[in-house]
C-alpha cells in the first residue's frame, strides 16, 4: 500500500493514525473485535473463508464489515471463493467508526487506488 498510506493518513486530517504492519485479513478483524485496533482498510485480494469466521465474530461484537465502497460481503457463493477483483474490504470495529469514516476510505480509494 505504500503510498496509499500515506494518502490514507493526509485523509484523516488531524486524527492520529497509527498504520499497523499485520498479516492475514483474519488477525486484522479480530483486533478490531477484541479493541486492538479501530479500522481495517484492505485494497488487495483476499479469500472468502479466510474472512467470513472473522467478520462474523466482528460484527457479533458490533462491528462493521463491508467492501472498500461500503456494499455487503456474501460468503454464500460456492463457486466463488475469491473475493471480487477491487472490491477489497473495509472493518470497523464499531458502527460509529464505520459511519464517520465511510465516506471518507471511499472517496480516498476512488480517487488514488485503481486495482
Amino acid at each position: 500500500m505504500g503510498d496509499f498510506s500515506e494518502k490514507l493518513r493526509k485523509a484523516f486530517g488531524s486524527t492520529p493514525v497509527e498504520i499497523i504492519a499485520a498479516g492475514g485479513s483474519g488477525y486484522k478483524m479480530i483486533e478490531l473485535a477484541r479493541g486492538g485496533a479501530d479500522l481495517y482498510i484492505h485494497t488487495g485480494g483476499a479469500r472468502r473463508w479466510d474472512v467470513c469466521g472473522p467478520s462474523t465474530i466482528l460484527q457479533a461484537r458490533g462491528g462493521v464489515v463491508r467492501t472498500l465502497k461500503g456494499d455487503s460481503i456474501t460468503f454464500n457463493r460456492l463457486d466463488h471463493s475469491d473475493l471480487d477483483p477491487g472490491m477489497g474490504i473495509f472493518a470497523a470495529a464499531s458502527r460509529d467508526l464505520f459511519d464517520t469514516w465511510a465516506s471518507t476510505v471511499s472517496s480516498l480509494v476512488d480517487k488514488f487506488y485503481s486495482p
